[in-house]
């Protein structure tokens, strides 16, 4: 399951927090770690979970709670391939 996340340019100019690196942190609470891939993008990122690494712990509510922080999963649900080059920015995986 993919969830978009876009950050906007003040969450990105905040040199002391790294917003990718705290979004991280709650996804880490919803979800075990082992599950997720994070993809950098140009306003953002992706994060990737894998239904099959899911911890027991997580199975009746890691969806709902992921949903609960706010991805754009509206329009296109496209997940940009790491290495391709994707309007002056080329996407990578960061975990």
């Amino acid at each position: 399951t993919d969830f978009d996340f876009d950050f906007t340019p003040e969450d990105k100019e905040l040199s002391f927090d790294n917003p990718i690196g705290r979004l991280l942190a709650f996804v880490c609470k919803c979800v075990n770690y082992e599950a997720v891939t994070c993809i950098e993008t140009r306003g953002g990122c992706h994060i990737l979970v894998n239904h099959e690494l899911i911890n027991s712990n997580y199975k009746n509510t890691w969806y709902n709670s992921l949903k609960e922080l706010g991805p754009d999963n509206v329009g296109d649900t496209l997940v940009p391939i790491p290495g391709c080059y994707q309007g002056g920015f080329t996407p990578k995986i960061i975990n």
